[in-house]
Formats: C-alpha cells, structure tokens, sequence
C-alpha cells in the first residue's frame, strides 16, 4: 500500500501511485501487468517499460533513472 499527498492536503492512496505525466501514461501499464508474485527481475522490466515509455514521451525527459529495492528492513540501490 502506497500513499501520496499533494500541497493542499488531498491524499489518495492504493497499491500502486504514479503521479504527473505518469499517471496518463505509466498507471494503465502498470495496472495491466503488475501481479503481486513478480520476482524481482520481472518487477524491474515493468518499471524499465513504464520508464522507458515515459522518456519516448515527454521532450524534455532524461533517459537516466536511478531504481532502488525497498524492503521493511532497509533500501538498497539496485545499480
């Protein structure tokens, strides 16, 4: 479960959040493909996808993206 909150106040949450262009173009990827038995690999292509289509996109997008593994434990860099 994920929350996000604009300036105002107003807060949406669900199991997945994207905000901004994201919203319009990587949500409906990610409601289709996303399962929750992804290994991590497969979890990485989906967000590589969604990244990549967002990039295609926006003109003014860069094409450097940093992802980070995030357990209830600690946050790792995956390079």
């Amino acid at each position: 479960f994920v929350l996000s909150w604009d300036k105002i106040g107003t807060a949406y949450g669900d199991d997945m959040i994207a905000t901004g262009f994201g919203s319009y173009l990587a949500l409906p990827i990610l409601r289709e493909k996303y399962r929750a038995d992804l290994e991590e690999g497969e979890a990485r292509a989906l967000l590589e996808d969604c990244m990549r289509v967002l990039f295609y996109r926006d003109c003014r997008a860069s094409n450097r993206i940093q992802i980070a593994k995030v357990t209830k434990d600690l946050a790792l860099p995956i390079l």
